[in-house]
């Protein structure tokens, strides 16, 4: 019981400071999205997988796995979020600034 509250009350916090507070709520929906397919997915398929080995083995082992690899993939995101972002910006000389347009139109003579 205590490993649940810890889980479910550290989630907002990590998930901040993974990708900010301006995109929580696009990430605690996409994490629930995920957190629910699981739920959903899982008891069938290792029921299903129980029905063909006859054993509690694999699914056990499978879900063990599937664990430790995304405890791997956590542990390079601080990795990868540390990358220089680039940076575009669209105004420059002559510009000014609010619309994107040049100050003053070119102009052609004949």
């Amino acid at each position: 019981m205590t490993l649940s509250a810890a889980y479910i009350s550290l989630t907002s916090i990590i998930l901040v400071e993974m990708v900010g507070l301006d995109r929580l709520t696009n990430s605690f929906g996409l994490l629930s999205l995920f957190r629910g397919a699981s739920s959903i997915l899982g008891p069938p398929l290792a029921g299903s997988i129980y029905d063909w080995t006859g054993s509690y083995d694999i699914p056990f082992f499978l879900a063990g796995g599937l664990l430790i690899i995304a405890g791997v993939c956590m542990f390079f995101i601080p990795w990868l979020t540390k990358t220089p972002a680039v940076e575009i910006t669209l105004s420059g000389p002559g510009d000014d600034g609010d619309s994107g347009r040049p100050d003053s139109e070119p102009t052609t003579s004949l």
